[in-house]
């Protein structure tokens, strides 16, 4: 039995090349996800990690609520101020006492005012070692430490955008030094449950407290959340690489075996004719496939070691967080290799134990009935012989296997899936950057602390508007947390744009306009009525324009309504886009540079997304289509030789019995096509729903033919390589036939 299973060398290559691949992409990505679960949590807990953080509004009692909040948490107040010097950006802070304690790699705090600690990653960018020297502001300190906040994880500076440690660090300083620089700043609470609070109750009840201008729990604080969600959804992706590839390696074990009794049935019926029973016969295959994959999941996860280097480094230039690792629980070990085993193991037995149970002499005698011809098979004849003489019989021989058939759109939609998405995330990055930009004529985004009264002779150079924080109550009833922003009539530095390029007035509007990313994230149509609560009151708005322009979480109204809906004087506003700089040292500003910045950092990540899509595709593509032409060529061997003693050339039997799927492979792939467009808009639409990022789907035709290209050359490196086996092959037939031996 063994010296049988042998034979099939090519066959037992790929069965170990695929359980390799199933294995080496859930370790590749678990390798770099277990260890740090549990080490982000381990984190978020030695240095106190706040729970969730607040600001009040300005008329409320502020001692009686923090009073009142105090009896269930621990509260510190948070303050950093912002220090812009040339391309760098400093967020200075005193040194945290209770929440959100800094993590020392290397050095200590401040104890004197002319010393600082800075970030790692912004250090490591500059070459900068503990003893050098930075001048912020007109102040000149020296670096004493090297640090890690834990609540700044993803750098998302508190009410501001993402920053680069290329061009951003958080800095502590003594409280001192803190008090002398100046710079724009930023005030907030921090709180963390006490031990013994129902924190989901407390959660409750705070979120229905108005005295709140501002409330995110840990589950809504991105700058701390961010890496541990990016960890959890691609440990998710690796549980479907593994469910998926799996279920095609145990279709194409089963294949191999069915295939197997059928060549080798009169080697079994002798066995069993010798007294071997079924449990003895099938031991070995049962024996062979464990073996195989134990053998394949086992190099799977020690390639996935070292792959997975690739995604920790992509993790420690995203996210500040001291303790990268690679490493595995007992449970994924278990779990990535039990299951391919078991499977194999189990569809060996399948394929193989029934056969067996049949009486010895149906084993020996060829006595299987060839499957009657269905309407789908006659019909598919019909529709052949309508087609010119040199497709007819490729064609035919492609139809006599239609687990091949199977296969081969099975390679043709993961494939094109695969590049479909690949594609979209490469141009879904542009699309993104230029809806989010388009339209916006200004400098600087000047957000201020307090209303302040319009002022008419501004216009020429500035917008005002009012922005508030919202939930978004959707159609389905899902809750969002957005920005509203109310845009004046006046000035033209955002102009929202619709889909058939013509200007959005919202003044002229009765309700408010989307933008084409908020739709995209939150499924928002024109015309549905939707629920905005504002400062805990809500109203019923119709969706009146999607804007093809516009930030992302993000929708716009007049100023007018929204000045109503806040109950304010319609001449206030608390924010204004401006190409002058600001006058105001407490308005903070967000330029224009910035957020352009920070969405070319977004549009790298799924650049580097689509690179994984690509090698996977290829490598996918090329090994299910080589599987495809080796069942067909060991299946052709007789016919090949019967055409070789008719006088038919080796092309010309290259093109009847090797060279046949290239017209199936176009079919399948014109098929395929609207499915894989669904099913990748589908992904990357919850993808954009779990990391909040605007990834929208985009497809072009020259794409399609470009995958197709792509599809035909990993297709035509296959037929090259049978086509050089299949000629050694019939020269040693030649050479036989020469001999008089064949």
């Amino acid at each position: 039995m063994y010296r049988l299973l042998k034979q099939n060398r090519g066959y037992t290559i790929l069965l170990f090349l695929m359980v390799v691949l199933t294995s080496f992409m859930y370790f590749f990505v678990e390798f770099s996800v277990d260890r740090n679960q549990v080490r982000i949590q381990e984190y978020a807990e030695s240095q106190h990690l706040e729970d969730f953080r607040f600001q009040l509004q300005e008329d409320t009692d502020r001692s009686r609520v923090l009073e009142k909040i105090h009896t269930e948490a621990i509260i510190e107040e948070k303050r950093f101020k912002k220090v812009t010097q040339i391309s760098t950006n400093y967020y200075l802070l005193a040194p945290p006492q209770m929440l959100n304690v800094p993590y020392l790699l290397e050095g200590r705090l401040p104890v004197a005012s002319t010393e600082v600690a800075l970030m790692l990653q912004y250090m490591d960018n500059h070459a900068l070692t503990i003893g050098d020297s930075i001048t912020i502001g007109s102040h000149n300190l020296t670096i004493v430490g090297s640090m890690f906040l834990p609540d700044y994880q993803s750098f998302i500076p508190f009410n501001d955008l993402k920053q680069d440690y290329n061009q951003a660090t958080f800095g502590v300083v003594t409280p001192d030094m803190y008090h002398m620089i100046n710079g724009q700043e930023e005030r907030y609470y921090a709180a963390q449950f006490k031990p013994g609070v129902d924190s989901g109750s407390a959660e409750l009840r705070l979120s229905s407290d108005p005295a709140f201008s501002y409330l995110a729990f840990d589950s809504g604080l991105e700058s701390s959340t961010e890496p541990l969600i990016a960890i959890d959804s691609n440990q998710s992706l690796a549980h479907s690489f593994l469910f998926l590839f799996t279920l095609i390696t145990l279709f194409i074990f089963y294949m191999f075996y069915t295939r197997f009794i059928r060549l080798h049935r009169q080697d079994f019926g002798c066995f069993k004719a010798l007294g071997y029973t079924a449990r003895q016969i099938s031991c070995a295959p049962l024996v062979y496939s464990l073996i195989l994959s134990t053998a394949g999941g086992l190099v799977g996860m020690v390639l996935g070691f070292f792959g997975s280097s690739v995604l920790i480094q992509m993790y420690a230039q995203m996210y500040s967080f001291p303790f990268w690792e690679r490493g595995l629980e007992l449970r994924s070990i278990l779990f990535g290799l039990w299951i391919p085993v078991i499977g194999t193991v189990l569809v060996t037995w399948m394929a193989i134990f029934p056969f067996l149970r049949q009486e010895t002499f149906y084993v020996m005698h060829n006595t299987i009935k060839p499957l009657p011809n269905g309407r789908l098979t006659a019909a598919f004849q019909s529709v052949i012989g309508l087609l010119p003489e040199t497709l007819r019989l490729p064609l035919r021989v492609v139809l006599r296997k239609w687990n091949a058939i199977f296969l081969s759109a099975t390679a043709i939609f993961l494939m094109t899936l695969l590049f479909i998405m690949s594609a979209s995330l490469y141009q879904s990055s542009g699309v993104a950057l230029e809806s989010q930009t388009a339209g916006m004529n200004y400098m600087y985004d000047i957000r201020y602390p307090d209303l302040r009264e319009d002022e008419v002779t501004s216009h020429s150079s500035s917008m005002y508007y009012l922005r508030q924080s919202i939930q978004l109550r959707g159609v389905e009833g899902q809750k969002f947390s957005v920005e509203l922003v109310g845009m004046d009539d006046q000035g033209t530095q955002v102009q929202l744009m619709n889909h058939d390029n013509t200007l959005i007035l919202p003044s002229e509007l009765d309700g408010i306009v989307v933008s084409e990313a908020t739709r995209w994230l939150y499924g928002i149509q024109s015309g549905d009525t939707v629920q905005l609560i504002i400062n805990h009151q809500p109203h019923n708005v119709s969706v009146r324009e999607i804007s093809q322009n516009g930030e992302a979480d993000t929708i716009y109204t007049s100023k007018t309504q929204l000045a109503r809906w806040m109950n304010v004087s319609p001449s206030m506003h608390n924010g204004e886009y401006s190409n002058g700089g600001p006058l105001d040292s407490n308005a903070r500003v967000v330029t224009a540079e910035n957020k352009l910045a920070t969405l070319r950092s977004d549009a790298v990540s799924s650049q580097s997304s689509a690179v994984i899509n690509q090698v996977a595709g290829i490598l996918v593509g090329f090994l299910l289509i080589y599987l495809v032409i080796l069942l067909n060529v060991q299946d052709s061997h007789k016919d090949m030789h019967i055409l070789r003693l008719l006088g038919y050339s080796h092309r010309d039997i290259n093109r009847m019995l090797v060279d046949v799927y290239k017209p199936l492979f176009v079919l399948l792939y014109m098929l395929v096509i609207p499915f894989a467009i669904l099913a990748a808009r589908a992904i990357l639409h919850m993808i954009s729903l779990q990391t909040g990022d605007y990834i929208p789907f985009q497809i072009h035709w020259w794409v399609l033919i470009l995958i197709l290209i792509l599809i035909l050359l990993q297709y035509q490196l296959v037929v090259t390589l049978f086509k050089r086996k299949v000629f050694k092959q019939t020269q040693g037939m030649e050479l036989a036939d020469s001999l008089g031996i064949y």
